[in-house]
Parts: structure tokens; C-alpha cells; sequence
């Protein structure tokens, strides 16, 4: 890879610099550049300008995330009634709001997904001083149905270069997507496939 980049994402509701905010840290050419964004909209337009630059210099990109890029399996049957990624990226999106002064409801829409689960439902993990009915503070246990962890096999890099030529970003990712971010990187990179890895 040409360039490294890992971005550490933060759900803080005001912009914020320092500890439990946005950083973007780049790696190419030998140096190591670190950024710190007060808020997603400004580290959104960090990302997307460091996707372009990439493209346009014909290189390669690795970038590694810390929200998850997929859900359990049966999680879209049972929020809507659907399994396709893009059709729970799509409710996602109709119910996020996340302003540019990163205000957000995400812990609402976290609430309001785990309603469509028996018990507790998948989300957890409220930060908030107030209490979010249907949003636990601490981890329950996972709604029957769902496994907390898929396997999954990821080739050597140099095999999926060679299987996808044309392939100049490969994006790594753990634990929830905004899909805004992925919307845009997607129509940035065309050619992505999200299935490369199955």
C-alpha cells in the first residue's frame, strides 16, 4: 500500500478536540502525519479528499476504521424485514441526523432499532448522562438470533491486488457505520466491492 490511514470516530454531540474526539492519522512516504477534527463533517471532508488525492495519484489506500461496516446476520430481517446491507444502510440514514456541530439522535435510533428485538436488542454502550429507555448502559446479552461475531477470511493483500487490478482503497473496519461516510466513499470508488473478502 502507498498510503496507511486509520481513523479513530467519536459520537461526541459538540465538536471537540483532544481525547474522545476525531483522529485521522496518515502514513505514506516514510512519515507519519496525525490530524485531529473537532467534528465528523470537517474529518468527513479529511477522508474524502485524502480517498480523491489517492485516486487521482493512481496509488493505493489502506484504511482501517473503528465502526463496523455490517451487522449481525438476521439484523436487517428483523429491524425491517430485510437482510440487504443497503437496505439497512438506507433506514440508518433515514433516521441519523448528525449536523456539521455533530449534534445527533444516534443514541435514539440505537433505541429505536433495539425495540425490533426481544430482550435488550443489539445496542448498548449509552454514554449519555440521561438515561435512554431501550439503550443499556452496559452490554446484555444478545438478542436470540444474532451472533456477536462472524468469521471472516481476509486474503494477503497482494492476492486481492491481484484478483482486483483495478482496486485502489481497501477499507478495513470494526465495531456502527455512518452511512453518510460510506455512502461517499463508495461513489468516490467506484469499483469498490464489499463482497472481495467473502
Amino acid at each position: 500500500m502507498d498510503r496507511v490511514a486509520v481513523l479513530d470516530w467519536s459520537s461526541s454531540g459538540v465538536p471537540k478536540l483532544g481525547k474522545d474526539s476525531i483522529w485521522l492519522g496518515v502514513a505514506q512516504n516514510g512519515q507519519v502525519q496525525a490530524e485531529n477534527h473537532a467534528t465528523r463533517a470537517a474529518a468527513y471532508q479529511a477522508l474524502h479528499q485524502l480517498v480523491a488525492e489517492t485516486l487521482a495519484a493512481g496509488e493505493t489506500l489502506l484504511l482501517g476504521v473503528d465502526f463496523s461496516l455490517g451487522y449481525p446476520q438476521g439484523f436487517g430481517q428483523a429491524l425491517m424485514g430485510d437482510d440487504s446491507p443497503f437496505a439497512v444502510w438506507g433506514w440508518m440514514a433515514d433516521h441519523i441526523s448528525d449536523s456539521p456541530s455533530n449534534a445527533h439522535n444516534l443514541r435514539i435510533v440505537a433505541a429505536q432499532a433495539n425495540a425490533a428485538f426481544a430482550g435488550d436488542g443489539p445496542f448498548w454502550g449509552n454514554g449519555a448522562k440521561a438515561d435512554i429507555p431501550g439503550l443499556p448502559r452496559k452490554k446484555p446479552q444478545l438478542a436470540a438470533g444474532l451472533a456477536e461475531f462472524r468469521a471472516r477470511v481476509l486474503r494477503g493483500l497482494d492476492r486481492i491486488r491481484s484478483e482486483r487490478p483495478d482496486q485502489s482503497v481497501l477499507i478495513v473496519a470494526h465495531a456502527h457505520v455512518n452511512r453518510a461516510i460510506l455512502g461517499h466513499l463508495l461513489d468516490t470508488i467506484s469499483s469498490f466491492d464489499l463482497n472481495r473478502h467473502e
